[in-house]
């Protein structure tokens, strides 16, 4: 009985593969996000019978009190055009952050509607940035006095 279970689970599995392959999905996100700025590239794989893809994306900016500095959102719309495999830019550009440490967090959502259903996927992006001249624990007067000795 548990190898006829076992065997089962195993088939299942087997045969979900194809429909996972050929969904709309993210296949790879490279992202950066800094005191000016925050940019990506999403590579995205298409369902045969998708005809595009919209792609949600939300950049905040936090600071040290995870109070938002700076929000930005965006949509786009990306079609076919027989090619399966497509690279989306994300580029949002802000003014230098003011002195101090900040989070950087960028969700990215993809949904996709093909007959017969919907594929949807969602990443996300967080960093941790300090910005300007921030304050080191380890650097107190005297060390700074011996630098202009």
């Amino acid at each position: 009985m548990k190898r006829i279970m076992l065997m089962s689970t195993v088939l299942m599995a087997i045969l979900m593969l194809p429909a996972l392959a050929s969904a709309t999905h993210i296949t790879d996100v490279v992202a950066m996000g800094d005191c000016s700025g925050f940019n990506a590239s999403v590579d995205v794989h298409f369902r045969t019978t998708a005809e595009y893809f919209d792609l949600d994306y939300t950049v905040q900016v936090l600071d040290a009190d995870m109070n938002e500095v700076y929000m930005v959102s965006g949509m786009m719309t990306v079609m076919q055009e027989d090619m399966a495999d497509v690279t989306v830019m994300i580029e949002e550009m802000w003014d230098t952050l003011p002195d101090g440490a900040y989070t950087i967090i960028a969700t990215i959502d993809l949904t996709s509607p093909y007959p017969g259903g919907m594929d949807e996927e969602s990443y996300t992006y967080e960093n941790t940035v300090e910005c300007g001249s921030v304050a080191n624990e380890e650097i107190n007067f005297e060390a700074v006095k011996a630098l202009y000795r």
